[in-house]
């Protein structure tokens, strides 16, 4: 035999009454975060297409207004549930009763003032904060970090990393190429290494090479050889000047 809504409401009191139930389904039409919950001991011989859609109520929760945080739920989640001004049409539910052991292993090493913010464990994503670890952003295992001493860290799942220091540094090591691409790049800075730390060899800088070999080509080109103690040959063929041309356009140094 089916039930209805209408057997329920003969047989049951919804006043001042908090519920428990299973979300069933979470696929609504409207967007708006409703559930169909079947509440243990009133909704149980419901048909799933027949359930009453329920709302969400938190006190965190202010999309309506511009700002908040709210989530689908997930199929399957056990939730409160209580019933406005008793109409058994319009059902709220809270309040989610169990909490996941991956939540619990990621605070309880540091479990005082811990928060978490976004947790769904199906899609990988994480968002929390404890003393340890600072404040966490982890979506499919690619994180950032906020530690308490003011470093950030960067870390995609393949292991390449950006970090920049509380005392002023930034790191970044990663396991393919770094492109940077843009109308102009300056970098300005007392001390650049290229290659790696304690280098010896010095760049070059280009105009004061080429002012240097020119006058070493003056030289070599108005020397001349002494013949029979008078005669004087000058070099057969003059060497060019060095010019601008080998000079890269796009870097330069001061």
């Amino acid at each position: 035999m089916n039930v209805t809504i209408k057997d329920i409401l003969n047989n049951n009191s919804l006043s001042n009454r908090e519920w428990v139930g299973i979300v069933e389904d979470a696929d609504d039409p409207k967007h708006e975060f409703r559930a169909k919950v079947r509440i243990f001991g009133l909704f149980d011989d419901i048909d799933i297409e027949d359930l009453p859609w329920a709302y969400p109520i938190s006190n965190i929760e202010f999309a309506g207004d511009g700002c908040g945080n709210i989530s689908v739920p997930k199929v399957g989640t056990i939730v409160n549930v209580k019933f406005d001004n008793d109409n058994i049409y319009a059902p709220k539910y809270y309040s989610v009763e169990n909490i996941q052991q991956e939540i619990i292993d990621d605070i309880k090493d540091s479990y005082e003032n811990a928060h978490i913010y976004s947790y769904d464990i199906d899609e990988n994503i994480k968002i929390y904060y404890t003393q340890k670890d600072g404040f966490i952003i982890n979506i499919k295992n690619n994180t950032i970090t906020i530690d308490n001493d003011d470093n950030i860290k960067i870390e995609n799942n393949n292991g390449n990393i950006i970090e920049i220091t509380n005392d002023g540094k930034c790191n970044i090591n990663v396991k393919n190429d770094i492109n940077i691409k843009g109308d102009k790049i300056i970098i300005d800075s007392e001390d650049i290494n290229i290659g790696g730390d304690n280098l010896i060899k010095h760049l070059v800088k280009g105009e004061d090479l080429i002012k240097a070999l020119n006058i070493i080509i003056g030289l070599i080109n108005s020397h001349v050889h002494t013949i029979s103690g008078s005669a004087t040959i000058p070099i057969s063929t003059p060497i060019s000047n060095i010019n601008n041309d080998i000079l890269s356009d796009i870097i330069k140094v001061k």
